[in-house]
Formats: structure tokens, sequence, C-alpha cells
């Protein structure tokens, strides 16, 4: 999964590097909060709770979601295939958002910034557009 596991490994890769005051800045989309703000509460939870979210939850999420991707679960949102956010790449962006508030979280007093930016609505494949 490119925009978790390959941001994660990214970043690790580039922490000793970054000078004091540095900067980590990844990119999202709005697509990964609004598919967070769909969920039930149990599950939102588990992206919202960031002082028990831990990489192995996040990977367990990502693959209890492929595991029900196209059933109608109680746990996942059960909306159209077309939904812009009901898909992979919306549970990426979801998952690459709790990590880096986790991040944020456990760089706190240390000499450097993490930041995520969404930059907006793009007309794309992924909204028909």
């Amino acid at each position: 999964d490119v925009n978790l596991v390959g941001v994660r490994d990214t970043i690790d890769a580039f922490v000793p590097i970054i000078s004091p005051n540095g900067l980590i800045n990844t990119v999202s989309s709005g697509v990964g909060a609004w598919l967070t703000n769909d969920l039930n509460p149990e599950l939102q939870r588990k992206f919202t709770d960031i002082d028990n979210v831990t990489w192995s939850g996040l990977l367990a999420l990502s693959e209890d979601f492929h595991k029900a991707e196209g059933a109608s679960t109680e746990a996942w949102p059960a909306r159209g295939p077309t939904s812009p956010f009901n898909n992979s790449y919306g549970l990426s962006k979801a998952l690459l958002n709790t990590y880096m508030r986790k991040l944020a979280r456990d760089s706190a007093g240390k000499p450097i910034n993490i930041v995520t930016t969404t930059p907006g609505y793009c007309a794309t494949d992924l909204n028909q557009n």
C-alpha cells in the first residue's frame, strides 16, 4: 500500500537525516476523512483514538477492509461501487491520516514538524470527472 506503507518507509529512511526543525509533509485527501466519518462509532475510534493506535492495528484495519470490500457489512460503510470513499484509495488515505496524527503525537517535543496537506477537490476518474 503505497499511500501508507510507502509513506512510512520513506519517513523512516529520511528521519535520521532531517535537519533540526525540518519538515515531513505528506499529501492526503478529504476522501480519507469522509470514509472515517461514515464508519460506525466502534470502528471510527480505531482511526481517531490516537493514544491507542499501533502500526499493527493500522495494518489489521487495512486487511479487514479488504476482506469486507464489496460486501455489505455493519463494520464498513455499505455504499455503491462508485462511491469515492468506499474503496481502497479512501481507506489508504484514512489510514495515512491516522498514521500522520500518531506520528505527530509521538514526535511532540522533538525538533521536527509534521504536516499533512489536502490539496482539495480535483476532477479525476476516481470521482467520475
